[in-house]
């Protein structure tokens, strides 16, 4: 779906925008696992259901829709950005002062897609968030499986967030 910017700009002709990736349809369940204190993490339960007819799926095959490892990325992003709230360390921990920023991937630690993510996969996320060494940074370790909590499991990952693309 696209759009057009209604911002003025001086001789410049409209801009146009794709809508964002919803890379993850709902937020099952949000709990915090451990210790309060320094080991105290979030565990987020999450699913995403591979559609062929989503826009920016446009392509991810001619043939067969695969589900990119990226948009997967992305899906974890979003999680982890809106659950942190639930943790006022962790939520600390990242925001600090800069409440307005924003939270990107800072790195790929591990990714290993073991099944591919076809057009009808209801996928189930599982998503481990604790702080990095690092102010300012989180770490998601990410089990990814297909049709449920005990379906095969589809893809691994553990990555690094941080707070308004690096700015830590």
């Amino acid at each position: 779906m696209t759009g057009t910017s209604t911002a003025p700009r001086t001789g410049a002709a409209p801009k146009t925008y794709v809508r964002p990736l919803d890379a993850v349809d709902t937020i099952d369940s949000v709990e915090t696992v451990g210790e309060p204190g320094a080991d105290a993490r979030l565990l987020v339960r999450a699913r995403k259901t591979v559609t062929a007819s989503d826009p920016y799926m446009a392509g991810h095959f001619p043939v067969v829709t695969l589900y990119p490892a990226v948009f997967f990325l992305e899906g974890v992003r979003q999680c982890v950005g809106l659950v942190l709230a639930h943790s006022p360390r962790l939520n600390a921990h990242v925001w600090g002062d800069h409440q307005d920023d924003w939270l990107e991937i800072d790195s790929l630690r591990s990714l290993r897609v073991l099944k591919p993510m076809r057009d009808g996969d209801a996928l189930q996320l599982e998503i481990s968030v604790s702080a990095d060494d690092r102010p300012g940074a989180v770490r998601a370790k990410v089990d990814c499986r297909r049709g449920g909590p005990t379906g095969p499991l589809v893809v691994q990952a553990t990555v690094a967030l941080v707070r308004g693309g690096g700015a830590v």
